[in-house]
């Protein structure tokens, strides 16, 4: 995607939109970015804090939503009801995974006409410790932002797990974001498509 054509689609959505409307934009943004851009291309990060905004929209049940692009932080804001919440995002990826190199062999893959099977060792899925060292890293550098107490922040646990240590993995929520959630408003952690409140005004979030 050319420079011209990527700051287009940001204007666009930094724009006040209702979270359905946000939502179609953000798909046919993806679409034009191809199977592959919004992961492999320089400059896309706009599309994953879109997504990201989307999916807190969702949870969060805002009337509105946009990007705060070109602005350099946070990422983007809600309006629920007369309220304007911003919040910085961030991704906790593992540390021997590089999310471009992955989907250029997929892309290249699909090009010789092959499907991209990707192999996913059960020794690969994340663990309780895996998950706490992942949200403690991204929360410890997002936490001395001057920023952070000005807004929320969203990490997005991009990694899988398909065994049983589902609920000893949201368990370590609290105590892993800890440094961020002195700091800043509240702390979210998405993961499995489920936003989880963990912090809120510097205490462990109710529920």
């Amino acid at each position: 995607m050319e420079a011209a054509e990527r700051n287009a689609w940001i204007a666009k959505l930094s724009c006040w939109q209702d979270p359905a409307q946000f939502g179609r934009l953000v798909s046919e943004c993806h679409e034009a970015l191809g199977q592959f851009g919004a992961m492999i291309e320089h400059g896309t990060g706009f599309w994953r804090d879109a997504w990201l905004a989307q999916q807190q929209s969702i949870h969060l049940k805002a009337c509105s939503v946009r990007l705060l692009h070109p602005e350099p932080y946070p990422d983007f804001a809600l309006m629920l009801g007369t309220d304007e919440l911003r919040f910085e995002a961030t991704e906790a990826i593992g540390r021997l995974r590089r999310r471009g190199d992955e989907y250029r062999e997929d892309l290249r893959l699909v090009e010789q006409g092959i499907l991209p099977v990707r192999q996913d060792p059960a020794d690969a899925w994340l663990s309780p410790e895996m998950a706490f060292e992942l949200l403690q890293q991204r929360a410890s550098a997002k936490a001395c932002k001057p920023y952070a107490g000005a807004c929320g922040l969203l990490i997005y646990l991009n990694e899988s797990e398909y065994g049983s240590n589902e609920q000893a993995i949201r368990d370590t929520f609290l105590g892993a974001t800890e440094p961020a959630g002195l700091t800043f408003r509240t702390v979210d952690v998405l993961w499995h498509s489920q936003v989880h409140r963990v912090w809120d005004s510097g205490k462990p979030a109710a529920g």
